[in-house]
């Protein structure tokens, strides 16, 4: 009989996910089955007894792992930041992946604004050939929502009786619309420019004491 013997050669790992996802301005996006965009890591041939892989994850924002399982990973780092970095068994690995959230940046928008990049190293487990890698990038499109405007001003003068009064309300709009200005509550002697958002009137003498105005 002859025996042969046969060397053992590293097996690369692969990543398995979406190319591409969308979501709402100031919308996470949670990656797991129900959202039928789940990313798992794969290696036929990782060694776990040696730390299993590596996996890091940049994004354009940030990202949180399902952090009911990150307590079997081997180590972690940069959790809930744009970078992280963690090692553990292929089974471990993806338990973390099932549930991440991408969150993106406040009022960020636009076609592929977003990304998330997953590389993988199989750190040289196991067999001849060095570590092997794979990347999977996947491309976020961001929708804008409209955001509400916000007074930039700060509290209104004081008025005096029988002297004209004009104060002019400062507001900004995120997406840089046009603002329009009105008076939800006030006085009978006050009035508002829907443009400029310059208040004027003249107070008389029966107007005195504290007026509310919104």
């Amino acid at each position: 009989s002859i025996s042969i013997d046969i060397t053992p050669v590293n097996d690369a790992p692969s990543i398995a996910g979406p190319s591409s996802e969308s979501t709402d301005e100031d919308t996470p996006i949670t990656f797991n089955g129900g959202n039928d965009n789940t990313i798992t890591v794969h290696d036929l041939d990782a060694d776990d007894e040696e730390g299993g892989v590596e996996v890091t994850l940049t994004a354009t924002s940030t990202v949180t792992l399902n952090q009911a399982q990150v307590g079997d990973l081997t180590s972690l780092s940069g959790d809930g930041t744009d970078t992280v970095v963690m090692t553990g068994a292929v089974e471990e690995i993806n338990d973390v992946l099932n549930g991440m959230v991408y969150t993106p940046d406040p009022d960020v928008h636009g076609d592929g604004a977003g990304s998330l990049t997953v590389d993988i190293s199989d750190l040289g487990n196991t067999g001849s050939g060095g570590p092997l890698a794979d990347q999977l990038v996947v491309s976020i499109d961001i929708t804008s929502i409209n955001d509400v405007p916000s007074i930039t001003s700060t509290e209104l003068a004081d008025a005096l009786q029988d002297i004209a009064y004009s104060f002019t309300v400062t507001a900004e709009d995120a997406e840089g619309d046009d603002i329009t200005f009105g008076l939800a509550v006030a006085p009978e002697w006050l009035s508002i420019d829907v443009a400029t958002g310059q208040l004027s009137g003249v107070p008389a003498i029966s107007d005195t004491g504290n007026a509310e105005v919104v």
